[in-house]
């Protein structure tokens, strides 16, 4: 069990050890040295499974930092565990450090279903949402891969980056974007309900 007193005041191996990782979280540069590793993964063994990180987050949200201007000396890592416990990507700007860990997090914490949708390949995704991405399309005059590639990226962009990502590619660049073509693929699939369940034939 974490002590909230020990984070607030810093001190004691858990904390040290939050303090180390975020630290490393913080370079620009990934590290792939043994040590930082060894560190990222204590980390995880200590939270063991997902009720404990929940807890850790909590306990981190009630803590306040007035010597550093509101700055935690955990924040990353909180992003990190954050995003993984709820199945999300990580948000822009965020380190290779920080993504490594995410990767390794989301394997561990993420619900279920989240963690089945973040393992998706192109068949994977071509059979979970084959009814979203036949509109898609329809709608936006997209091949198989151009609307694929949009799935794709939306599925891997943190939710409130969502609406400013990148274009997966040229086409649906033309069109407005990502999001603009989901939402392009909503109002095929309304207006035609009709025929939103016939066999996905040409």
């Amino acid at each position: 069990m974490i002590d909230a007193r020990q984070l607030g005041a810093c001190e004691g191996a858990a904390a040290s050890l939050l303090a180390e990782v975020n630290r490393d979280c913080l370079g620009s540069v990934f590290d792939k040295s043994p040590e930082r590793q060894q560190r990222a993964m204590q980390l995880l063994d200590l939270l063991a499974n997902r009720e404990q990180v929940l807890n850790l987050l909590r306990v981190l949200g009630g803590l306040s930092w007035p010597t550093s201007y509101g700055q935690s000396p955990y924040e990353e890592v909180a992003t990190v565990l954050r995003c993984a416990a709820q199945g999300l990507a990580l948000p822009g700007g965020s380190t290779p450090v920080m993504r490594a860990l995410h990767n390794l997090a989301i394997e561990r914490f993420a619900p279920a279903s989240a963690r089945a949708r973040w393992n998706l390949d192109e068949a994977g995704r071509a059979h979970r949402y084959r009814r979203l991405l036949r509109a898609m399309q329809h709608a936006a005059l997209l091949t198989p891969g151009e609307a694929d590639s949009a799935l794709r990226v939306l599925l891997r962009t943190n939710p409130i980056g969502r609406g400013h990502c990148p274009a997966s590619c040229e086409a649906v660049h033309h069109y407005g974007g990502n999001i603009a073509t989901v939402r392009a693929a909503r109002r095929w699939r309304r207006r035609f309900a009709s025929t939103t369940r016939l066999p996905l034939a040409a």
